[in-house]
């Protein structure tokens, strides 16, 4: 994820200080800027607010939650109450992604 680099280099900090703040090793950190890891939901909360801006932009406008904060949570927990694993949401279709987050939505 390019805009966690790009924030954090404007900010003058290393990735391990940026790790300490997340409480995540710096390795964890270092993938996710890398995009190979998931951010758990709590801090990207923490990351949008530390660097001041939405979870929208830190993750690149990604269309399928069309930014709001709020349904990308939901979303995110209702997944995880329902034992859904990261693999099994990557293997989803953009499509079925959207039916699921309309679902929500609508449940919201």
């Amino acid at each position: 994820m390019n805009r966690l680099r790009e924030l954090r280099k404007e900010k003058n900090l290393r990735q391990i200080d940026v790790a300490r703040l997340c409480g995540v090793a710096p390795a964890t950190y270092s993938y996710w800027e890398s995009g190979h890891n998931n951010i758990k939901t709590e801090n990207l909360f923490f990351l949008s607010e530390f660097y001041n801006v939405s979870i929208d932009y830190l993750l690149n406008n990604n269309p399928l939650f069309n930014g709001d904060e709020i349904q990308f949570y939901m979303f995110n927990q209702a997944l995880k109450e329902n034992g859904v694993t990261p693999a099994a949401v990557s293997k989803l279709s953009k499509s079925q992604i959207k039916i699921i987050s309309d679902l929500i939505k609508n449940f919201s």
